[in-house]
């Protein structure tokens, strides 16, 4: 089955930010693991790619690749099972009909990965790198907030609220 769309409430269009210093940035929002069907592919020329990831990413999306050729769908179990939020997310959106999703590396961001790579395009990583100490800092405090007492007993009963919305 050929899906040329996804359903609506998870469709959005992508937006065009016009720079008063000229050129245009296509701002491309995607869900994780969902391969997008080419009708929601992004058809506008391009010059360039900014992922918010570091460049950390690429070695994660290669090793991706490895585990998947090995052993498919290994990834999809290790976030099945890891808990939180995410885990929570792709036990969802792989229920969904019409959809295809839970597939690593994450789709979307390594297909125009490849593509700027095959078009000699430059490609911007906007997160730094874990050696930057600032961005230590920051995901040093990210963590603590995420694993407060407080906010891990509220993922006890996320599951339910989220099956219910849907």
């Amino acid at each position: 089955m050929s899906v040329t769309r996804l359903p609506e409430r998870l469709d959005w269009p992508d937006h065009t930010w016009s720079d008063p210093n000229g050129g245009s940035i296509l701002l491309h929002g995607v869900l994780p693991t969902v391969v997008y069907p080419r009708l929601m592919r992004p058809r506008e020329a391009w010059h360039g790619l900014a992922i918010l990831e570091s460049p950390d990413v690429v070695d994660m999306w290669v090793q991706e690749e490895i585990d998947e050729a090995e052993s498919a769908g290994i990834n999809l179990t290790h976030g099945l099972i890891s808990g939180g939020s995410f885990a929570i997310y792709l036990d969802e959106v792989t229920l969904l009909e019409d959809v295809t999703s839970g597939r690593y590396p994450d789709p979307e961001p390594r297909r125009l990965h490849r593509n700027a790579l095959r078009h000699e395009r430059p490609v911007y990583f906007i997160e730094p790198t874990a050696d930057d100490d600032q961005w230590y800092e920051h995901l040093t405090l990210e963590a603590k907030a995420a694993s407060h007492w407080k906010k891990l007993l509220g993922l006890i009963s996320l599951g339910g609220k989220w099956r219910k919305r849907v």
